[in-house]
């Protein structure tokens, strides 16, 4: 066996290892064409270099996503499929440039909350959150700001691309798989935005603006 055929098992391991770890914490996930060469690759007759990520392998798409260690172990036992994770039932994902993540990030730590980070080739950070709650208004109209939900998947470590491969910059682990409430991100995010979050009946944001001068509010 050559070296890159090592490599490559290897890879193809962590992939394994990575997704079972997943489904064992409830975490649905499906397997995803995967980059080789110049091309995406693991759709029967099909490799192309235009798709912007991973596409979903089953025919069925999302609906085939599993928490079944088993089912994710046998799916994982050949191609170094990606790892796609689909949103909206279990995890939702909000995504951020990477210089921004790194200000999330440090807001979380100074207020005890750990949330689980993954960085992408791209520049881009994308930390889980609990399912379920929308952007609010102040982020839903930031282009920057995206929220993956229901319907939609991201590509989790060690998922690779043209570019490199996914990473973990808060391991899902480090905050024993307990995903934080969705609102404490999105007011770290709107902080590192340097954006003024309105409290509930407070449109002008006055009172929001009191409670973070007095550092209550979040």
């Amino acid at each position: 066996m050559s070296w890159w055929d090592s490599s490559r098992v290897g890879y193809g391991r962590q992939l394994q290892s990575a997704a079972v770890g997943l489904a064992e914490h409830a975490w649905p996930v499906l397997p995803g064409t995967f980059w080789e060469g110049r091309a995406w690759c693991g759709r029967p007759g099909s490799r192309s270099a235009s798709q912007a990520g991973p596409l979903p392998i089953p025919a069925s798409g999302l609906a085939a996503a599993t928490t079944d260690p088993a089912r994710a172990a046998a799916w994982w036992s050949g191609l170094p499929y990606s790892i796609l994770v689909a949103t909206g039932t279990t995890v939702d994902v909000i995504e951020v440039a990477a210089t921004v993540g790194r200000q999330v990030r440090t807001i979380l730590r100074a207020r005890g909350v750990t949330a689980p980070a993954l960085s992408t080739t791209a520049g881009r950070w994308r930390f889980a959150v609990r399912a379920g709650q929308p952007l609010r208004p102040e982020l839903d109209t930031q282009p920057e700001v995206v929220l993956y939900g229901r319907g939609s998947y991201v590509a989790a470590p060690p998922s690779d691309d043209a570019h490199g491969a996914q990473r973990w910059e808060v391991g899902p682990w480090a905050c024993r798989w307990q995903l934080p409430d969705p609102s404490d991100v999105q007011y770290a995010v709107l902080t590192a935005l340097g954006l003024q979050p309105a409290a509930v009946g407070d449109p002008a944001g006055e009172l929001a603006g009191e409670l973070a001068m007095t550092g209550s509010g979040f």
